[in-house]
């Protein structure tokens, strides 16, 4: 499954967390674009306030974590003036998801992405959506993600539950407690 990650998306940073082990464990395929990594540079310096050097080291992450995942503007910047969406600023974001063979578009903004923009082999979800379908199909696999991801928190330590209950808060309720029932 091709994900394409919306820029609303991407923080807090165990959602982020979330996300990239996701690809790692080779559940979904990350797709993205040059100008949503721009966009989410700029958001994450500007609006976040987070230290360029970290943003960067960020932004590469998602780029090395899935270096296939590039959708070349050639297959998109052709449809951009046909998007319709609500918002001017993502008829970049819907005609890449569309000239990239993308699944999903991952977002919170989910009204600002029509169906006719997305193409009709696109679903446009939110994380919880997403996420707990993975669950359902992936149990096991998610479980020892959520243990990882507490076991690498050294500073302070986490517990899976602590991770759990970040996911939560940051909207992935249904996903968290899928996990934690699964975890017993």
């Amino acid at each position: 499954m091709r994900v394409f990650v919306d820029t609303n998306v991407w923080y807090p940073i165990r959602v982020a967390d979330l996300i990239l082990r996701t690809v790692e464990f080779q559940l979904i395929d990350l797709a993205w674009s040059a100008e949503a990594l721009a966009e989410l540079t700029r958001v994450l310096i500007h609006v976040k306030g987070l230290k360029p050097e970290s943003v960067e080291n960020f932004v590469e992450a998602i780029r090395s974590t899935a270096p296939s995942g590039r959708i070349i503007p050639r297959s998109y910047r052709h449809l951009i003036e046909r998007m319709q969406g609500p918002d001017v600023d993502d008829h970049i974001f819907s005609a890449a998801v569309r000239g990239g063979s993308v699944d999903v578009l991952l977002t919170e903004n989910v009204i600002d992405f029509p169906q006719e923009d997305v193409g009709p082999h696109c679903r446009v979800l939110r994380p919880d959506e997403l996420f707990s379908e993975l669950v359902a199909t992936y149990p096991i696999e998610l479980a020892r993600l959520v243990v990882e991801m507490a076991g690498n928190l050294k500073n302070p330590p986490k517990s899976p539950q602590m991770v759990l209950d970040q996911l939560r808060r940051a909207g992935l309720v249904r996903f968290a407690d899928a996990v934690q029932e699964l975890m017993g």
